[in-house]
């Protein structure tokens, strides 16, 4: 071989490595480049599908408010003659783009707004509202004429009782088109199910003509597991999955309302056809000047940086003001919090946005939002942000110097230029750059404003978080937790504290108070009583109480005890229902208990301004047999008013008059409050009494019955049998 074919063929494989270099580095990059754009795609489909809930959710609680403000407007109205009042929901009927609005009577028959009248008895959302539920329906075929339609219904309240409902309905593509979700519809399909596969609303390619139409019917096996095990489990998923014989990627989030989910169907054809032209002109540049590889790279990225960025804006804004949304804020803080500036995380809440959409209508309230969003961008600084978490939410990242300049600038922030009538709180959050994520900053501006919320003597309308403020709230949860624990394990009983009669030795009655056994203690009430009374535990406490009394009660009968009248405190969780008193009558029922051995005490304060409501519960247990004292006398502000009008048999004087006895101005209220008790035909009972001194003045004021520790402290069950 000579020298120059030696160079030829040393040239002609250098060229042919070079070329299988090139065409393998060529493949690689294509295959890396289609991967990583594809997962980009993939991101941002995963965003618009939390936006389509985030919009699905906003669009249902909108229709929500809309019911329930027509429902507290009728719901004084006579409803003997509902055609009536049905004339006057055209405009509604034409503004909200539905089909009828309708208002239902207990039989269930609908009178709707054109006139037309039907029989709804048997439809899930006429059950669910004559149970005091919200609800909305899947599709259904209207009963009218038969087209695909999704109902809306709400009960109408009379004095806390269901007097009809109130629904709606929409055909099911306009409730659809309503939703705001067609961000999607050039990706794939976006479905509207429960958890059982029917479908509620879709405008997807795949048609039926059942209104019954269920997607898990034509999923394959093992996607469906995978998503049936997400539905149990979490409130979000994704999975790969075949689909109509196509591969395909499916996204699922689950709505606020009964069991609904937004399922997001994306082919990998669409996703390839979002990549396709920069694949193109990858292919291209390499194969036409492989030596400027380096420079293609920064062409696709270019594109693809665009491409990103047209998805982001369609993902990043809000559909009410049209400024950015939370899925911004989670995706971005970060770029904002890592620089070296101090940063706050703050929520800004419309605490009184439901009575705003009362007065000015839904369509100005979202106007009103899109404003005060536009005041708020306008007072932050170039590196702040500004977004609308929901509906009456701002969530902001502000810099700050020192928390005294903070305060200042928001102490600034004033909507009355928008509308006088705007109420809102602020929980602030100063940035931990550790490591601190979106959703603990989002629970720390949430538990500020509760604590700010919870302290009802502050006028401040804004709170830092503290670490204290979480350490509470940790051991609120732990302590809701074992209360809720100690009333299904029955730890809750009954203590009794003896009444006694004018001489101060005869025992004439007791008053029935709560003690928590806990990991062998008694817990105070003090410690467990107010949450419970925030929470609705109390009613629960209450329930255990009584029964644990009827319980006593015919033991002391059933060994010939000399058993006296036991009163028992009513809380305001049991006042709000009328007919309360046949729940606690199973158990005197259930231990066959006499009813002059019970009584009720009613503190005046927990029905203050609803005297009517207060005089017909006083009423129905008089019917029922039982005596009633009104306890905690002269502690309302409406205390007078109240036992004028309302007929109690007992009045009991707070223990906060009888601390002022040995003073002359108290001494005489106490006269003048016995004196008035008598002439209004009631006996008097004085608690906290801690002297003799006390005794001996309320006994020459002619006190029909004593109570406090100066007599006896109180006591369990087994003590108290021992005095009677």
């Amino acid at each position: 071989m000579t020298d120059l074919n030696k160079k030829f063929s040393i040239k002609t494989i250098l060229i042919l490595i070079l070329w299988i270099f090139s065409i393998l580095l060529i493949m690689f990059f294509n295959k890396y480049a289609s991967k990583k754009l594809e997962n980009r795609a993939l991101e941002l489909i995963e965003s618009l599908s939390i936006e389509s809930r985030i919009n699905i959710n906003s669009t249902i609680e909108k229709k929500f408010t809309i019911l329930e403000t027509i429902s507290d407007n009728i719901s004084n109205e006579d409803l003997s003659n509902p055609q009536n009042i049905t004339k006057s929901f055209d405009s509604i009927v034409e503004d909200n783009k539905l089909r009828r609005l309708a208002i239902a009577t207990p039989n269930g028959t609908s009178y709707c707004n054109n006139g037309e009248i039907v029989d709804i008895s048997d439809m899930d959302y006429f059950k669910a509202s004559m149970n005091g539920k919200r609800y909305t329906s899947s599709i259904v075929s209207s009963k009218l004429d038969g087209k695909r339609t999704n109902f809306f219904s709400v009960p109408v309240f009379k004095d806390n009782k269901v007097i009809a409902i109130l629904w709606a309905s929409i055909l099911t593509d306009d409730f659809y088109e309503e939703l705001n979700i067609d961000t999607m519809s050039e990706l794939g399909d976006i479905f509207i199910i429960n958890s059982e596969g029917d479908v509620v609303a879709s405008k997807a390619h795949i048609t039926s003509n059942s209104d019954n139409f269920n997607l898990f019917e034509i999923i394959n096996d093992e996607s469906l597991e995978i998503i049936q095990m997400d539905f149990k489990n979490t409130d979000k998923g994704k999975v790969k999955l075949k689909f109509n014989h196509e591969d395909s990627f499916m996204y699922y989030a689950k709505l606020d309302y009964s069991d609904w989910w937004v399922m997001s169907l994306i082919p990998n054809n669409s996703i390839k056809v979002y990549s396709y032209t920069i694949m193109k002109t990858i292919t291209l540049f390499n194969f036409v000047m492989i030596l400027l590889i380096s420079g293609i790279f920064i062409i696709v990225f270019k594109k693809e940086k665009t491409s990103y960025s047209k998805l982001k804006d369609i993902a990043y804004t809000d559909a009410i003001t049209q400024g950015k949304n939370d899925v911004f804020l989670k995706n971005n803080i970060y770029k904002y919090i890592n620089k070296k500036d101090d940063f706050a995380f703050i929520s800004l809440e419309i605490i009184n946005i439901k009575n705003i959409v009362t007065m000015i209508g839904l369509k100005n309230t979202e106007f009103l939002l899109k404003e005060v969003y536009s005041y708020l961008y306008n007072i932050l600084n170039k590196e702040e942000i500004i977004v609308h978490s929901y509906f009456g939410e701002y969530k902001l990242l502000m810099k700050y110097t020192s928390v005294k300049e903070l305060t200042q600038r928001l102490e600034k922030i004033d909507f009355s230029k928008i509308n006088d009538n705007i109420k809102f709180i602020m929980g602030i959050y100063l940035v931990d750059k550790s490591n601190t994520s979106y959703e603990e900053m989002s629970s720390y501006v949430s538990i500020a404003k509760e604590t700010l919320n919870n302290n009802h003597n502050n006028n401040k309308n804004m709170m830092y978080y503290n670490k204290s403020m979480h350490k509470s709230e940790i051991n609120k949860i732990r302590l809701e937790e074992d209360i809720k624990n100690g009333i299904k394990n029955k730890e809750f009983k009954a203590w009794f504290q003896p009444k006694y009669g004018k001489d101060g030795k005869t025992l004439i009655g007791a008053e029935a108070l709560v003690r928590w056994y806990k990991y062998g203690s008694i817990i105070s009430p003090y410690i467990f009583v107010p949450m419970c009374e925030a929470n609705g535990l109390i009613k629960d406490i209450d329930e255990l109480v009584f029964e644990d009394v009827c319980k006593n009660i015919r033991r002391w009968i059933n060994d010939n005890k000399n058993v006296v009248p036991i009163a028992l405190n009513l809380s305001r969780s049991y006042l709000n229902k009328a007919n309360f008193i046949y729940s606690l009558e199973k158990y005197i029922d259930k231990y066959k208990v006499p009813k002059d051995l019970i009584h009720f005490e009613i503190t005046e304060s927990s029905l203050a301004g609803n005297e009517e409501k207060l005089k017909d519960i006083v009423s129905l247990l008089h019917e029922r047999g039982y005596l009633v004292s009104v306890d905690d006398f002269g502690v309302g502000y409406s205390s007078i008013k109240a036992i004028s009008y309302v007929n109690f048999d007992i009045l009991k004087i707070d223990k906060s008059f009888i601390d002022g006895i040995g003073e002359e101005k108290w001494e005489n209220i106490i006269k003048y409050t016995i004196n008035l008790a008598n002439s209004l035909g009631m006996a008097t009972v004085a608690e906290g009494i801690e002297s003799e001194e006390q005794y001996r003045f309320l006994s020459d004021c002619n006190c029909d019955m004593f109570q406090g520790y100066y007599f006896n402290k109180p006591m369990d069950s087994e003590n108290f049998s021992k005095l009677i």
